[in-house]
């Protein structure tokens, strides 16, 4: 049976676990857009912003690697494999952290010109970074040397 992610995924990938832009960050984004209405219409702007977020970001965790897509109408993806991921870190403000639960993992590729994927308001940033951390460690990095007998 298909299902929405399929388009997004090699078909001997797993898809693992799927996040998006935190509820926590859309409720308060909406809030603070619906007290700032009266600002020249500057309220307006972040609850649209707020709406675009949730419907078109997705994080997608496979066996495999960690996909960003991103776009309604013109989508677009941007990956990093496993086997080239060197660090994946997490950035949190004090807003996400004590009020919102959000934040920003990082994921550092190697050999690529843009060596970052950036993950932004992802709930329980922490959890999410674990959650990668699972399925990086699982993939094989590279053979370790075998010891050879002599004689």
């Amino acid at each position: 049976m298909a299902n929405k992610y399929d388009k997004f995924i090699a078909p001997s990938e797993r898809v693992i676990h799927v996040f998006g832009y935190s509820n926590t960050q859309f409720i308060f984004d909406m809030i603070v857009g619906v007290i700032l209405i009266p600002v020249l219409l500057y309220g307006l702007l972040i609850i649209a912003k707020a709406i675009y977020r949730k419907m078109t970001l997705m994080y997608i965790v496979t066996d495999k690697r960690v996909i960003l897509k991103k776009g309604l109408i013109g989508q677009s993806t941007v990956s990093a494999d496993y086997s080239k991921v060197t660090d994946v870190s997490v950035e949190q403000g004090v807003l996400g952290r004590l009020v919102l639960h959000t934040g920003t993992i990082v994921l550092d590729t190697a050999g690529t010109d843009d060596s970052e994927v950036i993950l932004e308001w992802v709930p329980n940033p922490f959890e999410a970074k674990n959650i990668i951390y699972q399925q990086l460690h699982k993939t094989p990095r590279h053979e370790p040397p075998r010891d050879i007998p002599i004689g």
